[in-house]
């Protein structure tokens, strides 16, 4: 971060909501500079708490009715601003407490000099994102969400020419043809590397390493540019198998390629395409020209309003909650506080014997509904007393006992054995290059955790739990690639068809361009293709098949069956799991 009144940023290390370390950092090299005992965080908001309020609160319930929006969500988005409740996201709201937001170029003196840079560029991508933020717009109106109007929280194309016109200005654009007694420079595109041939007796990178050698042997200096440090590892040990050592180098690129030497260089940048430069001996090359597609970054959803105001919504008061510290209590509503000279918004909730405690609404991940099967009251915790100790312990006690069994079962599956699959090779190395984002670190252990089980002489018996959306079927699909690579078949049970061909379509699209078969088995299909499907998996000429409880039945039998994945596995009954546990054995 970069507070008001430093010279410099801070980068903050945290363990759990422990701050371990405050150090200052230079945003071009994202080097730390040196410890700080401390640093003075100021407040800062995009607006005043004056600004919640019945006015506002008005403004907002009329564009909610103007949405249609669903009655809860309306009341708890209103109600919210009228109470004067700040949560993150709120700024979303902004064009409800101000009639007029302001342009930063409001503030610049009249006579402001503007240096625009490839102007029609400019322009461009003004237009594209405009068509970017109206197909939001339409998405949140599709999906009955609360949004205000474009125009009102952005600037439109037309709006930021008007602010910047009527100014002093200088365009710039690039100088691509000069007169005949100028300099020429004569290049070629890179594109044309991505073109390769799974099936090729070198491997996939044969012809894209073969074209890199010829550019060597020209005299040419070779760079290769990649998204991130760990694509630019994949790329420098996959370039080595095929006699391309390329060293790496921390420094901006004019001082990377003033080194001496000529060695091929593997640099971390944002270079969009590649270029060979015959006259300047140099050919710098993208990841994406080598593995024929753009690695995209993820972006967590924008939070708004409504998401978190659905969480306390779930709370009524008089509601049973359990604390995850103190047990089980009532909630008693939310109250608005001046806490040591700091005013917020606190939860209410009471113990036995009247006992109170003030949660901050930022803490709400700590507080759950009471939920029971008999729906029956449940006895209330004393603050500080011995009874949700023991309730603990013993969940604890059980939970001991559930481990002693898993135990078991895992030390008699140790007893057997089964042929250990072989190491990664270059083919799957490419295939995790191909990888279109950026591997969390939760992601990526559960890949390694996945391969070491997979290279063991044990069978594997693991498993994946993530949020929708955070790469399980990735992990999945690299287990899967990894036993078709050893001659194996993969079957993919899933508990719907839809599901079904969601997989199939996921599948497909991962390993296109590689000599891997795929195919589906569900009542999409028609009875003589389930048939024929049937029948390439007996006789092995199907790598993996995709399909729900169909999967289970007895005229399914593999020739070879080498990975079973089981997607949503709580979905399953106690038949199909029995029939699991058989195909395990």
């Amino acid at each position: 971060m970069f507070p008001v009144g430093y010279g410099q940023p801070a980068r903050l290390e945290f363990m759990g909501d422990t701050v371990e370390s405050i150090r200052a950092f230079d945003p071009t090299s994202q080097r730390s500079l040196g410890a700080m005992d401390e640093l003075l965080l100021l407040p800062l908001a995009e607006f005043g708490r004056g600004r919640l309020g019945p006015e506002s609160a008005r403004a907002i319930d009329d564009r909610a009715a103007e949405l249609g929006l669903a009655r809860r969500e309306r009341r708890d988005l209103v109600e919210g601003v009228r109470g004067g409740l700040v949560l993150p996201g709120t700024e979303f709201l902004l064009p409800y407490f101000y009639a007029d937001l302001g342009r930063m170029a409001d503030y610049l003196p009249p006579d402001t000099m503007l240096w625009l840079q490839a102007p029609a560029e400019l322009e461009a991508a003004a237009e594209a994102w405009w068509m970017q933020v109206e197909a939001h717009a339409a998405d949140a109106a599709r999906d009955g969400r609360f949004h205000p109007p474009p125009d009102r929280l952005y600037l439109s194309p037309a709006a930021w020419r008007e602010g910047l016109g009527g100014r002093p200005r200088v365009e710039a654009e690039t100088l691509d043809v000069l007169d005949d007694a100028a300099l020429a420079v004569t290049s070629y595109s890179t594109d044309g590397l991505a073109l390769r041939d799974p099936a090729a007796a070198g491997g996939p990178l044969a012809a894209v390493a073969a074209q890199l050698a010829g550019w060597q042997r020209q005299g040419a200096r070779l760079v290769v540019v990649a998204t991130g440090g760990r694509q630019r590892d994949r790329m420098r040990e996959m370039l080595a198998g095929h006699d391309i050592d390329a060293g790496m180098s921390a420094d901006p690129f004019p001082q990377a390629l003033a080194a001496p030497g000529r060695r091929p260089l593997a640099l971390v940048g944002g270079l969009t395409r590649g270029v060979w430069l015959p006259a300047d001996a140099l050919a710098l090359v993208t990841e994406a020209e080598i593995f024929g597609e753009r690695r995209q970054i993820r972006r967590g959803r924008r939070a708004r309003p409504a998401d978190f105001l659905s969480t306390l919504a779930e709370l009524k008061p008089d509601d049973y909650v359990v604390h995850v510290d103190h047990g089980i209590g009532i909630y008693r509503g939310l109250r608005h506080m001046q806490v040591a000279g700091t005013e917020g918004d606190y939860l209410h909730l009471e113990y036995a014997g009247g006992d109170r405690l003030y949660l901050p609404v930022d803490r709400i991940n700590l507080v759950q509904r009471y939920l029971s099967a008999d729906g029956a009251a449940p006895p209330l915790d004393k603050l500080g007393g011995a009874s949700w100790e023991r309730v603990k312990a013993k969940t604890r006690e059980s939970i001991l006992a559930m481990a002693k069994e898993l135990l078991g079962v895992y030390a008699a599956r140790e007893a057997h054995g089964r042929p250990a699959y072989g190491a990664a090779d270059g083919l799957y190395r490419e295939f995790v290059a191909r990888f279109p984002f950026e591997e969390t670190p939760d992601q990526q252990r559960a890949i390694d955790d996945v391969l070491a089980d997979l290279v063991r002489d044990k069978p594997m018996d693991r498993l994946v739990c993530g949020d929708v959306g955070f790469g399980k079927t990735e992990v999945a699909m690299r287990a899967a690639f990894l036993a078709v690579l050893e001659g194996k078949q993969v079957a993919v049970l899933v508990p719907t068809t839809v599901l079904a061909q969601q997989h199939l379509e996921t599948f497909q699209a991962r390993f296109a361009g590689y000599p891997v078969t795929v195919d589906v088995l569900s009542r999409f299909q028609s009875s003589a293709e389930n048939r024929r499907t049937i029948e390439r998996v007996g006789t092995g000429r199907l790598d993996v098949v995709i399909g729900t409880h169909r999967l289970l039945q007895k005229d399914v039998a593999f020739q070879r069956l080498g990975l079973l994945i089981v997607d949503e596995e709580h979905r399953f009954g106690v038949r199909h799991k029995e029939r699991i546990r058989q195909m395990r054995a």
